[in-house]
């Protein structure tokens, strides 16, 4: 019987390394697997805004989101849960996201702004763009 995908030429075994072409031992890069600190940085940072957002969502909104996207529920079960109809927890599951989207994107610029990679941030929420007034450059 034939396997459905032949993975055998992704591994290698580090016992019989690569030889030269004089038979010596060739080293081999291994990869480290230790966490990178800026991309650890960027992540903690993500998880704040996301924390933030959440947190800023109107309660009814808030409870679907976590329901949904944090506990991993189904539309039935969140609906139980809250006490409403699957429609109602699709319709503001659906908001719950766009209004986080909304939030992330404003805390992202504010976050860009405050670390000089932005000059002007502009905030838009729900539709409505807000521009913050030209600042003088420092120094």
């Amino acid at each position: 019987m034939r396997l459905r995908k032949d993975r055998r030429h992704l591994y290698e075994s580090l016992e019989n390394g690569p030889q030269g072409d004089d038979e010596d031992y060739v080293p081999r890069d291994v990869a480290d697997w230790r966490e990178i600190p800026s991309e650890a940085l960027q992540n903690r940072e993500l998880r704040e805004m996301l924390r933030r957002a959440i947190e800023s969502l109107p309660p009814k909104y808030r409870a679907v989101l976590v329901l949904r996207d944090v506990e991993h529920l189904t539309i039935r079960e969140a609906a139980d849960v809250l006490g409403t109809s699957e429609a109602n927890v699709k319709t503001r599951l659906s908001r719950a996201r766009l209004q986080a989207r909304d939030i992330i994107c404003s805390l992202r610029e504010l976050h860009d702004f405050k670390h000089g990679l932005r000059r002007w941030p502009t905030f838009s929420r729900c539709g409505t763009t807000i521009a913050l007034a030209p600042m003088a450059p420092p120094g």
